[in-house]
């Protein structure tokens, strides 16, 4: 006689197994056939037609949960599960990465306690939904991890999923009725208005909890090649790396460095194919310029017939914005160039002069954690000496200061060749926005000013810096 769990109606291979799917006592007998086994559904012994209707609701549950987990970290998909409203509390359900906070903590609890033999039932359950879904493992990698086939994960995979469906229903109270109702609801497929809009929602979850972090390109072009060599090898492309060691460290968050280069080794790609793409890598000023240029051999070149080179376009915009870096496109002569400006660790010069301390102090504060570097003048007559000494990239200045006022320090930042090219912001309590552009000065912020006002002046005259030449 075999009996089967209340969530399983998928062939159970062995003791161990069932003892870890269900905390009821099991008896089994091998070599049972199917259509004779006995089912229990909530300790009621019944046949498979009638337990198979029970089981629909897990059946359900499973299937939605596998494709939960299976985009874990794609928050707009995951808002849109049926699960969130079973498994999220409802003053969480607005956030766009609740149920895969829920999912994680829910793998977790699965881990086995210290002393559990390393090779036991437990542990395996646990690390096939750790590294397949929280580290995102292939199945082919995870099965020569583990020492299996492919086939053979997949039927461990499933029961493993079965594992983490029971452990969710019983923490969370599933009725039946509610597992019932749960096998009437499918993922709806999204539009491209909502794939768009998915997209600019995870930029800005991205933007909010990502941080930058300081990236050796040399090692991260490395990666991106290995990645890219299948489509290199299907569009019969060469790709050169013209990028020696010892490029400066650049400061973004990496996993939108990456995914904004392969986007455009992708286009790139396309272009050249068949023929050669060329990358190398340059330093101007405070930035690294990064130029992909594609060459077609034109006497084999084909168009390919299906792509999505303006999606990847866009999408590498929002991920380069992201770093704090700039995408030029340009055609010459046949060539199709790509150029990526990213900003490198060396921090931005910036002279401010007031006379105010409690001023410069609180500027200098917003300043913290940035890529900006205060240099604080607060005897203006010194301003013009601190510049040729420290050669800023960009000027904040003061007007109502005593002894030398800041009108007449702006025109001689204009009439010295050093501090002429340099971005002027002044930051003044004078409502005198108009004159100041009119002098010279290249934004005007009025006093009180705010961190992200102040940070925000400094980007924008930055970002015209470093735009590629």
């Amino acid at each position: 006689m075999e009996v089967v769990s209340r969530f399983r109606f998928a062939h159970l291979h062995d003791e161990a197994t069932v003892a870890i799917l269900t905390s009821l006592p099991l008896n089994i007998a091998r070599n049972t056939p199917r259509d004779n086994a006995i089912w229990v559904w909530n300790g009621t012994e019944m046949g498979q037609k009638e337990a198979r209707k029970n089981l629909s609701g897990m059946a359900a549950l499973h299937q939605h949960l596998r494709y939960a987990l299976n985009h874990l970290y794609e928050p707009d998909i995951l808002r849109a599960s049926p699960l969130v409203r079973l498994l999220v509390p409802d003053d969480q359900a607005h956030l766009p990465m609740a149920l895969n906070r829920v999912l994680t903590q829910a793998i977790e609890s699965l881990k086995p306690k210290p002393g559990t033999s390393p090779g036991s039932p437990a542990w395996r359950i646990y690390e096939l939904l750790f590294y397949r879904y929280v580290h995102c493992a292939t199945q082919a990698d995870l099965a020569h991890r583990l020492g299996v086939s492919v086939r053979q994960l997949r039927r461990e995979q499933s029961n493993a999923l079965d594992v983490l469906a029971e452990s969710l229903s019983r923490q969370h109270d599933l009725s039946e009725a509610i597992l019932a109702d749960l096998n009437q609801q499918e993922e709806e497929p999204q539009t491209s208005q909502q794939k768009t809009d998915a997209l600019a929602r995870e930029l800005q979850w991205m933007a909010e909890g990502v941080t930058a972090e300081a990236v050796n390109l040399h090692e991260e072009l490395g990666a991106i090649q290995d990645i890219v060599k299948p489509l290199l090898v299907q569009y019969r492309v060469r790709l050169e790396v013209v990028a020696k060691a010892g490029l400066p460290v650049v400061v973004v968050p990496i996993t939108a460095l990456r995914q904004a280069t392969l986007n455009i080794l992708t286009i790139a790609i396309h272009r050249a194919s068949p023929g050669k793409i060329t990358l190398s890598a340059v330093r101007r000023g405070w930035q690294l310029y990064l130029s992909l240029h594609a060459l077609p051999d034109w006497s084999n070149a084909t168009v390919p017939t299906e792509n999505h080179d303006t999606d990847n376009l866009k999408d590498a915009m929002g991920l380069l914005r992201l770093c704090g870096g700039t995408l030029n496109v340009a055609e010459e002569q046949g060539v199709f160039i790509i150029t990526i400006g990213l900003p490198i660790q060396e921090s931005v010069p910036v002279l401010v002069i007031d006379d105010n301390p409690d001023a410069l102090q609180l500027l200098e504060r917003y300043a913290v954690a940035t890529r900006y570097r205060l240099i604080n003048v607060r005897e203006p007559e010194h301003a013009l000496s601190v510049a040729e000494k420290e050669k800023p990239a960009l000027i904040v200045l003061d007007i109502m200061m005593s002894g030398l006022d800041g009108w007449e320090l702006l025109q001689r930042f204009r009439a010295h060749p050093l501090t002429a090219p340099c971005p002027i912001i002044v930051c003044s309590v004078l409502a005198q926005k108009e004159l100041a552009l009119a002098q010279g000065a290249q934004e005007y912020v009025r006093k009180p000013v705010n961190r992200q006002a102040f940070l925000q002046a400094l980007d924008r005259q930055y970002a015209k810096l470093v735009q590629v030449p």
